[in-house]
């Protein structure tokens, strides 16, 4: 039976782990840059309407026709857009792959239970692809 401390100390463990997080975080890149890409409009939303005075209070992404084609995403929005959206999202993902790495590494240390939980969290955030929203939420105003 293979326990984790096996597979942790294993030499193949730490190949197959960084080739799916190299590979997972070049796929939240370029869809990244296809995500970009689709971002056609901003709509508002109106909340509130008294007589003539109207009240916006947040905007929402509408989408209108998706760009399917690779080429066409990058030529839509430019390559030095589509590379920053790609470098963006390609970092985010890999941050949380090596959170995960870091967690896997000392989750049974009690001493560094608060860090652990903060690693937990980048990780998934990061796996995920979420973590491109992180620099939206944190805008004030």
């Amino acid at each position: 039976m293979m326990t984790l401390e096996y597979i942790r100390t294993s030499d193949n463990f730490d190949v197959i782990y960084w080739g799916i997080a190299f590979v997972m975080s070049v796929f939240w890149g370029l869809y990244g840059i296809m995500d970009e890409a689709n971002k056609d409009c901003e709509v508002e939303i109106i909340t509130e309407r008294i007589g003539k005075v109207i009240n916006y209070t947040k905007t929402q992404t509408k989408y209108i026709g998706k760009n399917y084609s690779f080429l066409k995403a990058c030529k839509k929005i430019g390559i030095l857009y589509g590379l920053g959206a790609f470098v963006s999202d390609f970092t985010w993902s890999f941050i949380g792959w090596c959170s995960l790495y870091l967690l896997l590494s000392q989750y049974c240390d009690k001493d560094l239970a608060t860090l652990n939980i903060f690693l937990g969290i980048v990780a998934v955030v990061g796996i995920t692809g979420y973590g491109f929203k992180i620099p939206e939420k944190m805008k004030v105003g």
